[in-house]
């Protein structure tokens, strides 16, 4: 026969033990689309690269195209 205490400490261990799986799934989503994000940045070279902007007017562009 099972005693209540220990029928009660069977399930204080399945709540920490779910509370604790839903904790690391929490972190895995967060640092995980955190890390998607920050290789977004970096791959994409928007910040560390400079746009490069045209060293001649737009109308002489225009002239040499026609």
């Amino acid at each position: 026969m099972i005693s209540r205490t220990l029928h009660q400490k069977v399930i204080a261990m399945r709540r920490y033990n779910l509370n604790v799986t839903l904790y690391q799934f929490g972190l895995f989503i967060a640092l995980g689309s955190l890390t998607m994000v920050t290789l977004n940045l970096i791959l994409s070279g928007d910040s560390t690269t400079p746009k490069q902007e045209p060293t001649m007017l737009q109308s002489i562009q225009k002239q040499k195209v026609r």
